[in-house]
């Protein structure tokens, strides 16, 4: 009968987040005690893809909503019942500064954030960034010739009975 190796090392190691002795296993480099301790190690501004303030919106948003509990209590209508957004003071910029949001219900915040200027300033943007990188172009119907813009690339036909006149069309043909 063989004599298994043991997976863990003979000599003792020092957890570098808790402090604690521990005999690491041969497969680790044995800086921690567990692979708890090796995430905590790494949490926030410690871990190496921590962007700061230059993290995206989303990121921003949810970090915020985990490190800053609401107090569920909207600060324009009082509101107790309803969910609440952390939402972004005007005139402020996106980042993980809590005194740049406020906290608002649904229906607060939907009102706070579509007045006149945004909406015109919403549409204007839209209006001159493409939605994606290939827009989709005007084209010309394959059956009736008429100039129409496809809800996708691939559409020949500018409606469902040009599609269908066109194939009956194209059945015809191949019978006779």
């Amino acid at each position: 009968m063989k004599n298994k190796q043991s997976p863990r090392r003979k000599e003792s190691k020092i957890c570098n987040l808790c402090g604690v002795d521990f005999y690491p296993l041969y497969s680790s480099e044995g800086k921690y005690c567990s692979t708890n301790c090796s995430s905590n190690d790494r949490l926030g501004e410690k871990h190496p893809l921590w962007k700061g303030n230059d993290a995206g919106y989303v990121t921003v948003h949810s970090w915020n909503n985990r490190k800053y509990p609401k107090s569920g209590v909207c600060s324009h209508c009082g509101e107790k019942e309803t969910k609440h957004h952390w939402a972004l003071i005007k005139g402020k910029s996106h980042s993980r500064n809590i005194s740049n949001y406020t906290e608002l219900c649904v229906k607060c915040h939907v009102k706070y954030d579509t007045t006149r200027d945004r909406v015109k300033e919403w549409k204007n943007n839209l209006s001159k960034t493409p939605t994606h990188k290939n827009p989709i172009v005007e084209k010309r119907c394959g059956y009736c010739a008429e100039m129409f813009l496809p809800a996708k690339k691939i559409r020949r036909f500018c409606s469902n009975s040009c599609s269908k006149k066109s194939s009956w069309l194209a059945l015809n043909k191949s019978i006779s």
